[in-house]
């Protein structure tokens, strides 16, 4: 066993902090997830939109999101927030818009990604914060 081990070569792994996978593997993760929101979008398909919205937010964030209404409180772009509540309004109002488009939602999101304010503003407050 410890021959086989020797002779085959080892692979270096670089791990990303938030998940499993290797860095390549997360670019291309990203890369991937992206894909399936553009084509979500472009299909104006609300429920596919939100799911891969989602999961790709989450995979870059420290901590998950768990609806359309949290993540549109992280998003300083008032124009992405008012399209993602407008994604949410679709699909859980009585009276949503059933003619939903999708490609002004991704025109918005193309550009933008979670960044370290995002991370920031989701770390929750001090129970017990220092007075001077």
């Amino acid at each position: 066993t410890l021959g086989l081990w020797w002779r085959f070569p080892r692979q270096v792994v670089v791990s990303n902090p938030h998940t499993n996978t290797t860095q390549g593997e997360t670019i291309e993760l990203r890369t991937t997830k992206l894909a399936d929101i553009k084509k979500a979008c472009r299909n104006n398909d609300p429920q596919a939109a939100r799911q891969h919205l989602l999961s790709w937010v989450n995979g870059q964030l420290s901590k998950p999101v768990s609806g359309l209404s949290e993540l549109s409180r992280l998003v300083d772009d008032t124009h992405l927030k008012q399209a993602l509540l407008e994604l949410d309004h679709t699909l859980y109002s009585a009276r949503g818009n059933s003619a939903w488009q999708g490609e002004h939602l991704w025109q918005l999101l193309k550009n933008w990604s979670p960044d370290t304010n995002t991370n920031q503003r989701l770390r929750l407050a001090p129970l017990y914060p220092k007075v001077s």
